[in-house]
């Protein structure tokens, strides 16, 4: 299985929207944000043919991230998932893994800290922020899936990482 791993776009300031009074989880992308995740989104078509899966944090910023990917690729549907929140462990994303069957290419869409250390766990089975991701750049990792879809720490290949300038260029 390829799992396709993004971090949400650029999203308003920490100190600015805290002047609001709502919870950080309700922060969302910025107007700039919002486009340059588009042309981001453009070139991961390019890239990647067709998602099966397109799986998100519910944290506003990574929802608005995960439906511009959603409709670069036809309205995909966006499912909103816990183990994808900034505090969640590596092992509750593998046991969303495991429980989402068998797809060809799964996408999800994060927070710097969790998806780095997820990548990190995946790829040598610690989890150190060994690929960095910026803001609306992605990483593809092949995972294999063993026995009963079990995702194990240190299993992933890493098969490309990409900026979002690069992923922009890509959308043209």
């Amino acid at each position: 299985m390829q799992l396709l791993v993004i971090r949400h776009g650029r999203a308003e300031s920490v100190k600015e929207f805290a002047k609001t009074g709502l919870d950080d989880d309700a922060r969302p992308l910025t107007d700039d944000g919002r486009e340059r995740m588009r042309q981001g989104a453009a070139g991961l078509r390019r890239l990647v043919d067709e998602i099966d899966v397109l799986a998100t944090s519910p944290l506003v910023r990574a929802r608005e991230t995960a439906e511009i990917i959603g409709t670069a690729y036809d309205g995909l549907q966006v499912l909103d998932v816990d183990a994808l929140r900034p505090q969640a462990a590596p092992a509750d994303f593998a046991e969303w893994l495991r429980d989402a069957g068998s797809k060809e290419t799964i996408a999800i869409v994060g927070h710097e800290t969790q998806l780095q250390e997820l990548v990190g766990w995946l790829l040598v089975g610690r989890k150190d922020p060994i690929v960095e991701i910026k803001k609306g750049g992605a990483v593809m990792l092949e995972v294999p899936m063993r026995g009963g879809h079990r995702v194990r720490a240190g299993s992933a290949t890493l098969l490309w990482s990409l900026a979002p300038r690069q992923l922009r260029l890509l959308g043209g």
